[in-house]
């Protein structure tokens, strides 16, 4: 089994990829095959928190339904803890699923980076945010009204704009 790498957050901000840049389901780990996302949410508080947070955000702008499930069941995993790399957050794909899309997404918050920004409290939230973006398919967006733009919030806010709703809304019909 490959297990392909998205969402790599680093601790400074740059520009993305052209090629992430209008998203086009172009998460390097795809989108979760599923609409019905069931998230295991565990680790620091502060992630936790901002894992909720995404879940609720998906559910009341998205055609995603997202819920804080059991881990034994769970099609997300979220998971947030200390790593010695730079990076904010980090979503994988781990199993293959319906149509030989992803049907098993990790997202990572790294709490090393995070408390290291500028503003973790806001930070924290955004990677979150950001990394829910990468199981749906969304690729890094170059603009700060966005949550998919890499780098630190605040310039960079901590929701979807209008674009990443509708990519959200195109791929979970």
């Amino acid at each position: 089994m490959a297990v392909v790498v998205v969402g790599l957050i680093p601790a400074l901000s740059v520009c993305a990829p052209a090629a992430f840049a209008s998203h086009g389901k172009t998460a390097a780990s795809g989108y979760l095959a599923y609409s019905n996302w069931s998230v295991c949410n565990g680790g620091l508080e502060q992630g936790r928190e901002g894992i909720v947070r995404a879940v609720n955000i998906l559910n009341a702008e998205t055609d995603v339904n997202a819920s804080i499930g059991s881990c034994d069941s769970e099609n997300v995993s979220a998971w947030s803890g200390s790593y010695p790399e730079s990076w904010f957050g980090l979503t994988t794909c781990t199993a293959t699923g319906a149509n030989g899309r992803c049907g098993r997404k990790v997202v990572r918050l790294n709490s090393s980076a995070i408390f290291a920004s500028s503003n973790p409290a806001q930070q924290w939230n955004k990677t979150a945010i950001h990394e829910m973006g990468h199981v749906g398919g969304l690729g890094h967006r170059n603009v700060s009204s966005s949550c998919m733009a890499s780098g630190e919030a605040p310039p960079i806010v901590a929701v979807f704009d209008s674009h990443d709703i509708a990519e959200l809304n195109a791929t979970y019909v």
